[in-house]
């Protein structure tokens, strides 16, 4: 909620270390947030990932690096210095 909070006042939403921190707020809370269902759900029993599971996290993790490959060579996301006038 916290990272909400931050986002809603404008003054913080314009300022790039504020939407930093929200960020990394959010990210925190979401490994607190699995670090928690995994230490619960296990309960001191051993688990060995399931062949598809590995699959699937590393087909989607391959994903992710492609499509920011293939965003970074076809959208416009940085200023072309040529024709930049000065």
């Amino acid at each position: 909620i916290l990272p909400i909070a931050i986002l809603l006042v404008p003054k913080f939403r314009k300022s790039s270390p504020w939407i930093f921190r929200a960020g990394l707020l959010t990210l925190l809370g979401l490994i607190l947030y699995r670090l928690n269902i995994g230490l619960v759900s296990m309960a001191g029993e051993p688990y060995v990932p399931h062949v598809m599971e590995l699959a699937v996290t590393i087909g989607l993790f391959s994903a992710g690096i492609l499509a920011f490959g293939f965003a970074m060579k076809n959208l416009p996301l940085e200023e072309d210095p040529c024709t930049h006038v000065h």
